[in-house]
């Protein structure tokens, strides 16, 4: 009930503030948007508007979605399909936008890898399941991190 007075507060002063039940589930659900396109967006070096205009990495982040789903279900957090697709329709709508791993990036910032796709990927497999997408994401964005091949 506190939080819940706090949160109408922070609302009643103009800041948004949105109180859950769920903390974990939020977390997930969070992560259903942020794996795929913060992380397709910092390893591609693309904005969100050319991952889903583009039909092959619009699979992509929808196997990660699934991926994201598995894996909190196997932590015991059952994220509807609706979800799924919420966050796809909002994305379509969305105009050129980069991500905060992709700004990370393109600034040579220390990006957030592992809270964003290893933590998850980790937690799922520990978990029993397989995410295959997700580990090849994982990869990527560790081999963006140590920088540029020089032979």
């Amino acid at each position: 009930d506190r939080l819940r007075q706090f949160g109408t507060m922070m609302v009643n002063s103009g800041v948004k503030c949105v109180v859950v039940d769920d903390l974990t589930m939020a977390r997930w659900e969070k992560l259903v948007w942020n794996v795929p396109f913060n992380g397709l967006s910092a390893a591609l070096d693309k904005t969100v508007d050319l991952i889903v205009g583009d039909d092959m990495l619009r699979t992509r982040a929808e196997q990660l979605m699934k991926e994201v789903q598995t894996a909190a279900r196997a932590c015991g957090s059952a994220i509807e399909d609706a979800i799924l697709d919420k966050m796809m329709d909002y994305t379509l709508k969305m105009k050129p936008y980069f991500t905060s791993m992709h700004l990370d990036r393109r600034n040579g910032q220390p990006m957030e890898t592992e809270a964003i796709v290893g933590a998850p990927l980790r937690r799922g497999k520990a978990n029993g399941a397989e995410l295959p997408e997700l580990q090849v994401l994982y990869s990527q964005l560790k081999a963006v991190e140590a920088g540029p091949c020089n032979d």
